[in-house]
């Protein structure tokens, strides 16, 4: 197995990020972070750089990026050769420079993520949620063009001359490119921009969204809403939202994968008798038949009574283990029937 670090971890981006813009904008920011000019004479950032330049080039690429995903740097079907990290560093510098980035096209709207609270309860039956989030959503005043009324004109940007970058030297002769601010790289600027968003197409806002949470949800897993993301901006199609399921801990059942392990109490006289005892489940009680002379910290388990897997769709056992319970405040006369008993019992 390869004991290459993953590549999104290096990139420092959420595993399965999508956005070409986003893994873009942390190559720019890890290259520059650990560039030999910045750190003249460090072998580790030396060793980061090159790092951070065969992250980029599997995690840009949408069919090495694809194998990744699946399989790791431990991909069966080929085997992959990367270039010098100086090389992809000065490509990418070199298309930002001579394809300047257009705002006024529409680009989709990112991914959000948040968390819910699932109750083990909730969590066997299903059951439906309603979360809320504050996103940027189309901005009510221009339906999402940007522009007031129907104008839209455009006057070139001062900040960057119609470039829609700006350049900074770093150390000397390291150049790095930069998308202008004042007018996010279009080069040019809405004469007319709406009043509420400022020309941004999206405003923040608060919404309420209704999510169904699936049978055997568990601490770790998401539910993906797709079209519930941040609004795409000048009329782009929004990003998803992927809601993380919680489980707050239950007063009688422990969650073990699909099965649900408690302690169910049995009396001295039927753990040595043996016979019927009564086992909760989540949504009621069962009968189950233990043997005689049954000792104590026993697991009596019963299949297809734990958790739906989301996954295979089979269901889990709950695993009782047998509490012994010893009387107390024994009258005379049980005293008495317990001592003869005990009288009769060869060690």
């Amino acid at each position: 197995m390869s004991k290459k670090r993953d590549c999104y971890e290096v990139l420092e981006i959420p595993r399965g990020t999508t956005s070409e813009e986003d893994i873009k904008k942390a190559y720019r920011k890890m290259a520059v972070k650990y560039h030999p000019d910045k750190n003249p004479g460090d072998k580790t950032s030396e060793e980061r750089f090159k790092e951070v330049g065969e992250a980029y080039e599997i995690l840009s690429d949408p069919q090495k990026k694809a194998a990744f995903d699946r399989y790791g740097h431990d991909n069966p079907q080929q085997q992959q050769q990367y270039h010098d990290p100086f090389d992809i560093f000065a490509h990418f510098n070199a298309q930002h420079q001579q394809q300047p980035m257009n705002s006024a096209a529409p680009q989709r709207g990112g991914d959000l993520r948040c968390g819910i609270e699932i109750t083990l309860e909730e969590s066997f039956s299903g059951v439906e949620k309603d979360i809320d989030v504050t996103k940027l959503s189309t901005c009510h005043g221009c339906g999402g063009s940007g522009c007031r009324g129907n104008d839209t004109a455009r006057n070139t940007c001062g900040s960057c001359n119609g470039t829609g970058q700006i350049t900074t030297i770093i150390h000397g002769n390291f150049r790095m490119a930069q998308v202008c601010p004042a007018c996010t790289g279009a080069g040019s600027k809405l004469r007319s921009p709406c009043q509420t968003c400022n020309g941004t197409t999206r405003v923040n806002k608060a919404s309420r969204i209704k999510v169904k949470i699936p049978r055997g949800i568990n601490t770790g897993n998401q539910v993906c809403l797709n079209g519930h993301g941040e609004a795409g901006i000048n009329r782009g199609p929004a990003g998803d939202l992927y809601v993380q399921a919680h489980m707050i801990a239950h007063a009688v059942f422990q969650r073990h994968g699909d099965d649900l392990h408690c302690e169910t109490p049995v009396s001295f006289m039927q753990a040595a008798l043996g016979g019927d005892i009564t086992i909760r489940i989540m949504n009621g009680t069962v009968k189950s038949n233990i043997k005689s002379g049954t000792q104590p910290g026993s697991v009596v388990e019963l299949p297809g009574y734990g958790m739906l897997n989301v996954v295979s769709g089979k269901v889990g056992a709950i695993k009782a283990k047998l509490k012994i319970t010893v009387p107390t405040n024994l009258n005379a006369d049980q005293r008495k029937k317990l001592q003869a008993f005990t009288d009769t019992c060869t060690v």
